[in-house]
């Protein structure tokens, strides 16, 4: 490779030092040396560089702690492309949830182009039969949050839910739960269901009135919608309810709003699980490099299982 003065190369000078192993090793390495603060943010030089210590096991240990670790990051970077892909297939699935839907025996209804006899023509287009073109204003109404500063919060159990989620907490709710919030300044458009009753922060808008329709079902088809797009591209951007209320979606039954959320919740919890997952696995390859990298806890007994005699490390 090529690269600018922005790299350091470490390049062993014996088959002692096993390049897996420095891999693992050198980040908690650099932390011991004190650190130069440049213009361009924290460095170290050469000359910081060269007084990292190191405590070195034999080229045997070495091996073993880096294949142990090795064996950590793969299983973590493969659960890591089981949730990214988990992710695309649900927003693939929530496409079609949302323009398809699921029909009475739980199945994904077919596209129009294969089963015509199940759609009709509205003002979005095709839709399900069963289905019912409706502004957003007549689905779920919005309003705007009321004002508070930091410092005036009283502390309690009611969340303060601005455009960006959770801020704080108060004594006092102005909106009930379960609720849905979108993001009017600041993170417009972005979404955040709200099981509990709630202070809606000025930077947001809630809603006031789901008219009897699935408070989870409208939580995701605002997401799916990116409402962030119809805000305002002033000097200081905002949404504004009333450039909202007027947009037409298709309505499902309030049974099929239930179905669609439990096909969409089913992905979720996969993906909650693999997150919880890749979580422990970071926490037990954190606490094994405090112990195999500090020498607390041995491979040695690894390695005289295997017939091999380590010999004892090095500083």
């Amino acid at each position: 490779m090529y690269s600018n003065e922005a790299i350091a190369a470490f390049l062993p000078r014996s088959s002692a030092v096993d390049s897996s192993w420095l891999y693992h090793v050198l980040p908690r390495a650099s932390a011991t040396v004190v650190t130069d603060s440049a213009v361009k943010g924290v460095t170290l030089n050469k000359a910081k560089m060269a007084e990292m210590t190191v405590l070195l096991p034999s080229p045997r240990e070495q091996q073993t702690i880096a294949n142990i670790l090795d064996t950590l990051d793969t299983t973590i970077h493969q659960t890591e492309a089981i949730i990214e892909k988990l992710k695309q297939v649900k927003q693939a699935l929530l496409h079609d949830l949302l323009t398809r839907g699921i029909d009475a025996n739980g199945e994904l209804r077919p596209p129009q182009s294969q089963a015509p006899h199940l759609y009709k023509d509205s003002p979005l287009g095709w839709i399900p039969c069963e289905w019912s073109p409706v502004q957003i204003g007549k689905l779920a109404a919005l309003q705007r949050g009321h004002d508070i500063v930091e410092a005036n919060f009283v502390p309690g159990a009611f969340p303060v839910i601005s455009s960006s989620g959770v801020i704080g907490h108060h004594n006092i709710a102005t909106s009930r739960g379960p609720n849905v919030v979108v993001g009017r300044k600041g993170s417009i458009g972005t979404v955040h269901y709200v099981a509990s009753d709630f202070w809606a922060h000025d930077t947001s808008l809630f809603v006031t009135n789901f008219f009897g329709n699935d408070v989870r079902f409208v939580y995701h088809l605002f997401d799916y919608l990116d409402l962030g797009r119809f805000g305002t591209k002033s000097g200081s951007p905002s949404l504004n309810r009333n450039d909202v209320h007027p947009l037409i979606v298709g309505r499902p039954t309030i049974d099929e709003q239930s179905r669609v959320v439990e096909a969409i919740t089913a992905y979720e919890t996969a993906a909650h699980g693999e997150s919880r997952k890749v979580a422990k696995l970071k926490t037990l390859k954190s606490g094994l490099m405090d112990d195999l990298l500090t020498g607390r806890v041995r491979v040695t007994p690894l390695l005289q299982g295997s017939g091999q005699s380590p010999s004892e490390g090095n500083t």
